[in-house]
């Protein structure tokens, strides 16, 4: 793979390096980057919920490079959060709010339940019919 193009500078780093550059400017769990940071403790609690809400964890065997250009993009949301006069948690947990009301399992479970408190026996879920227990 060519990773600089024909006419470039022989002093000028390969395109890779570059983009990888722009994607990782800081280690993982560094707050260089960070604009009037948390304690690192709580960074990486907000990091493991910000993963949460994209349907990711950070306790699998994910790649030092993929977490870090999570860890990366999380900090670039701080900032632009805090530039915007925002408050990251108040972010964070409103998108938490969002992605709970819209998962399917929990749409589910609102479903039957909501189908159960109405007195309807059997409820059609994704081509199954689900059986209220207990009648």
């Amino acid at each position: 793979m060519q990773t600089r193009s024909s006419n470039a500078n022989s002093a000028d780093p390969p395109a890779y390096f570059v983009m990888e550059e722009d994607l990782k400017p800081w280690e993982l769990y560094s707050l260089d980057g960070a604009e009037e940071p948390e304690t690192l403790d709580r960074m990486k609690g907000f990091f493991t919920r910000y993963r949460a809400i994209r349907g990711k964890a950070t306790n699998f065997a994910y790649t030092h490079d993929a977490l870090q250009r999570s860890w990366c993009s999380f900090i670039r949301r701080w900032n632009a959060a805090r530039r915007e006069g925002l408050s990251f948690t108040s972010w964070l947990e409103d998108r938490e709010g969002n992605r709970s009301n819209h998962a399917i399992g929990e749409l589910r479970e609102r479903a039957v339940r909501t189908a159960l408190r109405l007195g309807i026996d059997r409820l059609a879920l994704n081509g199954s019919i689900n059986w209220s227990s207990g009648r």
